[in-house]
């Protein structure tokens, strides 16, 4: 009886290694894994490709932009140096303003005591 039982048929939905549907179906899952594992290598590839490209390109805009900011920082302090000249020269105008202000003040004063003046001599001509 053991010998009979050791020599039956395997049946077709019994799942061995020895099955052929069994064999087939793991060879294509395994190709079909494997080709989805490369198409997620080849896509890995491409993104890393893209970054790459990405940052050069950003690299390229920020090396611009480096010099674009350089150029900027040297015109600042080209116009920082023109302004100091040019604070000297409002600082002399401002004391000019004042001066002249100074003098119209004088000058106002100098009205007033003119016009006192005449005033006495108003008087003593009409003493005499």
């Amino acid at each position: 009886m053991e010998s009979q039982n050791q020599t039956q048929a395997v049946p077709e939905n019994q799942v061995t290694n020895e099955n052929p549907k069994v064999i087939s179906l793991s060879e294509e899952y395994l190709h079909n894994v494997s080709k989805f594992a490369e198409g997620q290598l080849q896509l890995s590839q491409l993104q890393i490709q893209t970054l790459n490209e990405m940052n050069i390109k950003t690299n390229e805009v920020y090396e611009k932009n480096l010099d674009k900011l350089e150029k900027i920082k040297e015109e600042v302090q080209i116009t920082s140096q023109f302004y100091d000249k040019m604070k000297e020269s409002f600082y002399k105008i401002d004391d000019i303003g004042r001066a002249i202000e100074g003098m119209e003040s004088s000058v106002d004063y100098l009205h007033v005591i003119i016009a006192r003046i005449e005033a006495k001599f108003d008087e003593l001509d009409k003493m005499n």
